[in-house]
């Protein structure tokens, strides 16, 4: 039996915009964890060291915050809009 969809076309829209936000919302932070992990693992199975890759490694960790709220601001248009605002707000005073 096929299930009926009680959605409007807009509010399928909706959703699946939803989605592709969250998608990528999650993803560019978990990249950033993912693949210094990555790096950490291949380095002590090699026995490899370099102190520059290193401090840029935990350069990218560290930046994970940062990375996820601005993620999030320019991805969904409710954050996008009031911190629009609010820059407007203070290049007026």
């Amino acid at each position: 039996m096929e299930k009926q969809n009680k959605c409007s076309g807009r509010t399928e829209a909706m959703q699946r915009r939803l989605i592709i936000a969250l998608f990528i919302q999650t993803a560019i932070p978990i990249s950033l964890i993912l693949a210094p992990v990555v790096y950490i693992l291949v380095t002590a199975e090699l026995n490899y060291y370099n102190q520059s890759l290193t401090n840029f490694i935990f350069l990218v960790v560290s930046m994970h915050g940062t990375v996820s709220a601005l993620v999030m601001i320019f991805i969904h248009k409710p954050y996008r809009d009031a911190t629009w605002n609010l820059f407007r707000w203070f290049s007026k005073r």
